[in-house]
């Protein structure tokens, strides 16, 4: 009796860690995957800093930080504002004005990143003609700006992408279809990895280190593929496993978060060349194969907004809408 007692228990036993052991599983790969175990939360309808879309938001010293931009003034004479403004914030809820002008001239369509202890800016444009800068400023603290290039030998360029990798600054493509890339690891000598790499000319595309690899995502005119380099100049196309990322998508944020590649929200357009807004997020871990993320709910349908990533909570901040003009909301996925 005894030995059928023991047995019985050793099979619940048994029974119970399988049970619990698939529960395990499940659990941890809702935090990896951020499907069940994260969601999107809204922390402000609108900030202290003006409704706009086509700036950088970078994660510094503990802070995020909004760096110009452009708005419209809507009104009987509408006109466009273009931003050289600076605010922070620890949490994205409380937000300070570091400089309502900045050393640089205001400008959107510029692109951001952090390296050697400092924010940077590189290139843009500044008035409705869509001029083209190629000007690199830096700053340590977001209120003193330093121009550390007025005229660097690659090409004026707006809708670029920059990245940090292998203690270089990167820079790629952007308007006039450009499909070069740039490194530099000071922002005033600038060598030309590539003039054209494989990947086809296209603006608005996801560009990011990981893995110790640049790589370039989608964009405008882009099929929805995905390429990678280890060090800027050979670029191989990553095959498309089970991508779920739709054709074209362009002006979406692009960053780094839970170890995986993520692209969210942004413009989307059909093969007739329809564009959309949307609030979707996908993620990868190899560039192959993209996942639809199913945290909910999620942030309002928006493109050219500022994404980063700060104390492990990914932050979505302002950005253009086709139905209502700009926006100047906080979103956060934890």
């Amino acid at each position: 009796m005894n030995k059928i007692i023991a047995l019985f228990s050793a099979l619940l036993v048994l029974a119970s860690l399988l049970l619990f052991g698939c529960g395990v599983t499940n659990s941890s790969n809702n935090n990896n995957n951020s499907g069940g175990a994260r969601a999107w939360s809204q922390l402000l309808s609108a900030g202290a800093f003006a409704a706009r879309d086509g700036f950088p938001l970078l994660a510094f010293n503990g802070q995020l930080w909004i760096i110009g931009g452009h708005s419209y003034s809507y009104g009987t004479s509408g006109t466009d504002v273009y931003w050289n403004d600076v605010w922070s914030s620890s949490d994205g809820i409380t937000w300070t004005m570091q400089t309502s002008s900045a050393n640089f001239s205001p400008r959107t369509l510029h692109t951001g990143l952090v390296f050697d202890n400092k924010m940077w800016i590189l290139g843009g444009s500044r008035d409705t003609s869509y001029d083209m800068l190629n000007e690199i400023w830096s700053s340590s603290d977001g209120i003193t700006w330093t121009q550390v290039s007025a005229n660097p030998v690659f090409s004026g360029r707006y809708h670029h992408r920059a990245a940090v990798m292998d203690n270089k600054m990167w820079v790629s493509g952007g308007t006039g279809w450009l499909n070069d890339v740039w490194y530099s690891s000071n922002g005033q000598s600038w060598t030309q990895a590539v003039t054209n790499a494989s990947w086809p000319p296209r603006i608005g595309n996801g560009f990011i280190s990981h893995e110790n690899k640049l790589w370039v995502i989608n964009g405008y005119f882009g099929d929805g593929e995905t390429w990678s380099s280890p060090d800027g100049a050979s670029w191989t196309i990553v095959p498309s496993g089970n991508s779920a990322l739709p054709r074209g998508s362009h002006f979406f944020g692009c960053v780094v978060f839970d170890n995986k590649m993520w692209v969210v929200g942004g413009n989307r357009q059909d093969r007739w060349g329809f564009v959309t807004d949307s609030n979707t997020s996908y993620y990868s871990a190899n560039g192959s194969n993209w996942t639809e993320s199913s945290a909910t709910p999620s942030f309002t349908a928006r493109h050219r907004h500022g994404t980063a990533v700060l104390n492990n909570k990914l932050y979505v901040v302002g950005g253009g809408t086709t139905a209502s003009g700009y926006l100047n909301d906080v979103w956060v996925l934890q």
